[in-house]
Order: structure tokens, then sequence, then C-alpha cells
């Protein structure tokens, strides 16, 4: 099903895993063709572990569980004499750990430098526990490298941790959505894309080497692209998005959804 918003989709957020996926992806491909000889756009994966705030709404790295009465896997000894097996304390069950993908923008003449890391955000760079202090130290050693560093923000909720300091960003520019883009030859400096929810999504620089021209991004093609293809249907906006809209936003995207999925099987 087609993107019904004019801009970006918040129940995106519902299945975001899937969309951050898709999301990077879709982005590689629009930066691979225009890059310049000698720079290449790979996909890298981090880990993110971070058992100080498992949210609910997000798959926890670690599930800590309890189960004094019926605990799988503990039987009694085969053969010989009995022996009483004391109960364990707690019963751990492991998770697959949240992998952290970005885009780095490599110059292959000069040994893999990394020209440009691009960032679309996810919960856990933006939850309390270590996952903003973890994201703060990757923002300083992106920047300590020379890198410019691109941070795409398609998150409602949580908190925004921009280098610029969100301080000093006038409260009327703080937008549920935005794009910070920090280049590598002014660190002094971050430019800061609005993304309102009304309106179409912006294009935006990806910044290269001092010598190259920008390359210019579609937002707003990279973010239909996900939608339909994400397989959301008219039945799932029949849910309110989460976290939820403002009464406003909820009103306008109401009005906005009965007219545009009218008539669309919402099996």
């Amino acid at each position: 099903m087609k993107n019904p918003f004019p801009g970006l989709n918040p129940y995106l957020q519902r299945r975001w895993q899937s969309a951050h996926a898709s999301l990077i992806v879709y982005l590689r491909d629009q930066i691979l063709p225009a890059l310049p000889n000698g720079l290449s756009a790979t996909i890298e994966e981090g880990i993110s572990v971070d058992l100080d705030d498992p949210s609910p709404d997000y798959r926890p790295d670690v599930h800590i569980h309890e189960d004094w009465g019926n605990l799988k896997g503990v039987t009694e000894p085969q053969g010989g004499v009995g022996i009483a097996l004391a109960p364990p304390a707690l019963v751990v069950k492991r998770k697959d750990p949240i992998k952290q993908r970005f885009i780095e923008i490599v110059d292959s003449a000069s040994n893999d430098r990394v020209i440009t890391v691009i960032e679309i955000l996810s919960p856990t760079n933006k939850q309390g526990g270590s996952g903003i202090a973890n994201y703060q130290d990757k923002q300083r050693t992106v920047l300590a490298g020379g890198a410019s560093l691109v941070e795409i923000d398609f998150l409602r909720g949580f908190k925004w941790t921009p280098v610029l300091g969100v301080n000093l960003v006038l409260a009327n520019r703080r937008d549920d959505y935005r794009v910070a883009v920090t280049r590598a030859t002014s660190m002094d400096d971050t430019a800061l894309y609005r993304c309102p929810l009304r309106e179409p999504l912006p294009n935006i620089p990806i910044p290269l080497r001092p010598s190259d021209a920008d390359i210019v991004v579609s937002l707003q093609a990279l973010m239909d692209k996900t939608v339909e293809n994400s397989g959301l249907t008219a039945r799932h906006y029949q849910e309110a998005p989460q976290p939820p809209l403002s009464p406003e936003d909820a009103a306008w995207a109401e009005a906005l959804l009965s007219n545009t999925t009218a008539g669309v099987d919402a099996a």
C-alpha cells in the first residue's frame, strides 16, 4: 500500500526494526550511483547492549525470567545416589542483541578512510540508560576522526541528543522529526533540517570530501518506498500510532486516512 501521508508516516514506528533495515538499504542504494570515483558506501553494523532500560515497546537484548516452580532443563541425576539440586536464583533467557546498522562512505584511495557516517536513529540511540551515552560517544568519535556526520531522526518520543546541543535549538524548531548534518570541514556548525509531520520530507545534502560536490538525497522517495514495502495495510491504520500523536495531529491524520484508505481492502 502506498504512503497515505504527504511526508513521514508515523505508523512505521510500530514496526521500526524492519523499517530501519529497509531505510538503510534504500538510502545506500540512492547514494551509490551518485558517488564520485574512489568512494564507496557500505552498510556497517554495531551491537547495542543496554540492560539499564529495556523498553517494553522494543525487543530487549536480554530478558530476565524468574520461574521457581517449573524450571525447564533442570533434571534429577540419572542412576546412582540421588543428589538434591539447589534451584537457580533465576534463569536468563538470551536473545539476539539489537544490531545497529549505519552507512559509511569511505575513500578506497586512502586506505578506506571514513569520509561520512550516516545514522538513521533507533530507539536505543535515544533511550535512557547507556543508550544515549553510547551514542554520544559515537558522535564524538566520528567527528574526532575527521568524518562528516548525518543524523536522520524519524522517531517521535525519547530524548534527542544532537551534536550541537539541544539547548541551542529554538523551541519552535524542535519538531518531532529532524535531520542534522555536521560537516568535517566545519565542525562548529550543524545544519538542522526540519521535518514537520504534515509536510513532505526535504531533500538533504550528504557531504563528501572537500573537493566533491554534495550528494542530494530525497528523503520523501526513501520514506515512500519503505512504506510501500512495509506491509502496512488499511487495517493497520485503524490502530493509533505509538507513541500517540498530539490531539491536533491525530485529528488531521484521521481525516487524511479516512479519505486515502476508503475502499482499500482492510484484510
